[in-house]
């Protein structure tokens, strides 16, 4: 796939009228990679874009192609126009049918019910189920004459097209929902059965009777054990550790820790990521490059002092850069890297390989993209075309306007910071007089 998508690249991305391809995305990337090879920068970034997307519309396509053809089946009603109804054991299904008079299409949305059996298929149904009932609700119970846990009551059961609801006679000791609540003796309930199928209805009573919880051996074992980790644990909690038994009752034990596995939910959620990623990744581009200038634009001002004080000491501009240029890649680097301070040693290598001065300064002024850098530039380059006995107090003016600028934009986006603070402020403020409030109402 990979091959293909190169290919594509320079059918599409490299011909003389090239489409799909943005001027500033490729402006972004150049200006994130100061100094490398550009051709080779834009292919690696739309190679992989194009690998991205042709994985998307693969996929895409398949998944079409297997709903078209079961669209195309779907649709279809016959020569003789009927519409099948689902079986007894189905729901109602919406349906949407268009007719064509000839002179336009007219669309119907007509709800289909499942087909209804006749009285004597019905009744015969109604019969089978009655017969299997205490089956379908007995659970772990051995009959309903020992009730000891709870009851499979269900609004439906499989094979069965009927709506079922349940009453009981002792809603404390038996609910509707089949739950046990606490016996101390065998207690008799009556438990109703409320059939309905379309608008028949038929009821049924059972008796039931509700009985204490009696333990097996192997249930017995388990609640003991169960009693005893909480002693263990509760008796242990100055230490930093409890040790859990390796036997119980002759039995040897061994531990392991349930933990929850999100392994699926990573298979699903890793395809949306990855178009997310598709999509958004022009705009994170941007973004980072954004970040970029933004650092540029602080550490401006430290820049120009530098150049003023080197100046000022008798250096030359070139002298100043090398200067500034050799002590960030001695010292400052190891810190990390400050995206002004590369592009002075940019500076310094297009020097070294025989680029003037001014092609060199244009150049830097030109990948920053930024005002303040382009002037600087357009100074420096003056400089050298007519000279400028002024150089040095220009520098130390430029110097000062810039830090005056730079606080005044810490002070505007330190009252954007608060602005966007005020929002959740209001909210607590709200939670906190709906606290207040509440308690003060219910006291009236």
């Amino acid at each position: 796939m990979k091959v293909l998508a190169r290919a594509l690249y320079h059918r599409l991305f490299t011909a003389e009228h090239p489409v799909f391809r943005s001027a500033s995305v490729e402006t972004d990337l150049l200006s994130l990679h100061t100094g490398g090879d550009a051709e080779r920068i834009k292919e690696a970034y739309y190679v992989k874009k194009i690998c991205i997307a042709m994985m998307i519309l693969l996929v895409g396509s398949i998944i079409g192609v297997l709903l078209r053809f079961s669209a195309s089946a779907d649709s279809e009603l016959g020569e003789d126009y009927s519409v099948a109804r689902g079986g007894d054991q189905d729901e109602a299904q919406q349906m949407i049918l268009t007719a064509n008079d000839g002179i336009g299409d007219m669309n119907f949305t007509l709800e289909v019910s499942p087909k209804l059996m006749n009285r004597t298929e019905r009744n015969a149904l109604i019969q089978e189920f009655f017969d299997q009932l205490e089956g379908l609700i007995l659970g772990e119970n051995t009959d309903l004459n020992h009730v000891v846990y709870n009851l499979q009551l269900k609004n439906t059961y499989a094979g069965f097209p009927f709506q079922i609801s349940w009453e009981s006679s002792r809603m404390d000791l038996l609910d509707k929902n089949g739950k046990i609540g606490e016996v101390q003796e065998t207690v008799p309930v009556e438990l109703t059965c409320k059939l309905k199928y379309g608008e028949y209805l038929e009821t049924k009573v059972m008796n039931v009777s509700v009985v204490p919880p009696s333990y097996s051996e192997d249930e017995l074992a388990y609640l003991e054990l169960q009693e005893y980790l909480v002693k263990l644990e509760s008796g242990n909690r100055e230490e930093e550790r409890f040790f859990l038994p390796k036997e119980w009752k002759g039995k040897e034990l061994t531990w392991k820790k349930e933990v929850g596995d999100y392994s699926v939910m990573i298979w699903m959620l890793t395809p949306v990521v990855a178009m997310l990623l598709f999509v958004l990744s022009d705009r994170d581009l941007h973004s980072k490059l954004e970040q970029r200038r933004q650092r540029m634009h602080l550490e401006y001002p430290e820049i120009v002092h530098k150049l003023a004080l080197y100046a000022g000491a008798g250096m030359t501009i070139r002298g100043a850069f090398r200067k500034i240029g050799r002590d960030y890649a001695k010292k400052e680097r190891k810190g990390g890297e400050r995206p002004t301070y590369e592009e002075i040693l940019y500076i310094c290598r297009e020097l070294d390989t025989g680029v003037s001065e001014r092609t060199a300064y244009e150049n830097f002024g030109r990948r920053t993209g930024l005002r303040e850098y382009i002037k600087l530039c357009t100074l420096l380059g003056q400089n050298l075309k007519r000279g400028n006995s002024a150089l040095l107090e220009r520098l130390r003016e430029e110097a000062d306007n810039a830090l005056q600028e730079t606080i005044l934009q810490v002070k505007k986006a330190g009252e954007e910071a608060g602005t966007k603070v005020l929002i959740p402020m209001v909210m607590m403020l709200g939670v906190v007089m709906v606290m207040i409030m509440v308690p003060a109402f219910g006291t009236m």
